[in-house]
């Protein structure tokens, strides 16, 4: 299977957002981090999980949020891609994937772009508060 149990939990997530506005938020759909994380996605697989959700054309980010000023973030924002709604027509993106291995083709490599883009963190090595210059001698 290509779509893991995160990823269809963030899908369903996103549905439910886009019921409670009755079809017509589709492509401004805000859900936060914490609403994931609330629905059931763990707090580290809530962003590979829209990833490999959007890889399967399932889902659409229509707006990357992030911190806006202060403590304050604005949600990112999405779009289904299967639902009818009044603003936005179904496209269904997923469709256009033919067999399981080209879906888990398409999840591998945004996993990779993901990976790429991601800042790297300093290793333990460089984080030790070892002395690095001598001791003067007394």
């Amino acid at each position: 299977m290509a779509l893991s149990m995160p990823g269809l939990r963030c899908i369903m997530r996103l549905v439910i957002e886009h019921l409670a506005h009755g079809g017509a938020e589709n492509g401004n759909l805000k859900v936060t981090h914490a609403q994931f994380v609330e629905y059931g996605v763990g707090h580290n697989s809530v962003k590979p999980a829209l990833i490999e959700a959007e890889a399967l054309g399932f889902v659409e980010l229509t707006y990357q949020g992030g911190r806006s000023y202060g403590d304050t973030r604005m949600p990112s924002r999405y779009r289904l891609t299967f639902p009818n709604s009044r603003n936005m027509p179904q496209t269904h993106e997923w469709y256009a994937i033919q067999t399981l291995t080209e879906a888990r083709s398409r999840v591998a490599r945004a996993r990779l772009e993901w990976e790429a883009q991601r800042p790297k963190r300093a290793s333990a090595a460089n984080k030790s508060n070892l002395p690095t210059g001598k001791v003067g001698a007394a």
